[in-house]
């Protein structure tokens, strides 16, 4: 649906700004996803 992938959008975009910080780059996305929830 248009709302899931506006929220799928948004937290790609979240993802990626805290991919930089080095604390969270060794979390996989998925479980960077699963916290999230």
């Amino acid at each position: 649906s248009r709302r899931r992938t506006e929220w799928l959008a948004r937290y790609l975009r979240t993802y990626n700004e805290v991919r930089g910080h080095s604390a969270l780059n060794y979390l996989p996305p998925m479980l960077h996803l699963a916290t999230a929830l």
